[in-house]
């Protein structure tokens, strides 16, 4: 799959051998000069593409693929038994409204960085999700100095809820 926004051009390879799907490569490339994926990048695709085969033959004949798959959640973090999920989603979808914000200003880091008054190392974890360094308070606080605005609103839980919940909404996450 391709895909072209801005100055950079994504490009992932992709196999689905049934019910598993491989992701063998992805990079993103700034450069202008042509979009052909180069020779080296190829064969590293085309070596991976092996092995995922062999992989996948080896484990469709093992007792593991008779593991049920079930349907997850809503919340991701819960799924896989993080602590404290629900901090973890609201921190992501913050992080996602910081993303789509610069993306929409057409920053670039650097400029974001400036305009948000950290370096730039910290806007890239933000921007690839690595948000362990991060409370939810500082990434709000991040949000204004970007020039969005942040309600935060309290109410009660429904009744068929054990506790209530921690939700970021806003016309980003729609």
């Amino acid at each position: 799959m391709d895909d072209f926004d801005g100055d950079t051009f994504r490009t992932v390879y992709t196999v689905r051998f049934a019910e598993i799907v491989y992701v063998l490569h992805a990079f993103q490339k700034k450069s202008k000069r042509g979009i052909a994926t180069p020779q080296t990048e190829m064969e590293l695709v085309g070596s991976r593409l092996r092995r995922a085969a062999e992989d996948y033959k080896r484990w469709s004949e093992s007792e593991k693929a008779k593991i049920r798959v079930s349907a997850g959640g809503d919340n991701v973090f819960a799924d896989i038994g993080l602590p404290e999920p629900e901090e973890e989603l609201a921190k992501a979808q913050l992080a996602s409204c910081i993303r789509q914000t610069i993306r929409r200003q057409r920053l670039t880091q650097v400029a974001a960085a400036s305009r948000m008054g950290i370096d730039q190392p910290k806007v890239s974890a933000i921007l690839n999700g690595r948000l362990a360094n991060f409370s939810s308070h500082r990434l709000m606080r991040l949000l204004t100095t970007l020039g969005q605005d942040i309600e935060i609103r309290v109410k009660p839980k429904p009744r068929n809820q054990q506790h209530g919940q921690i939700r970021v909404t806003g016309e980003m996450l729609a």
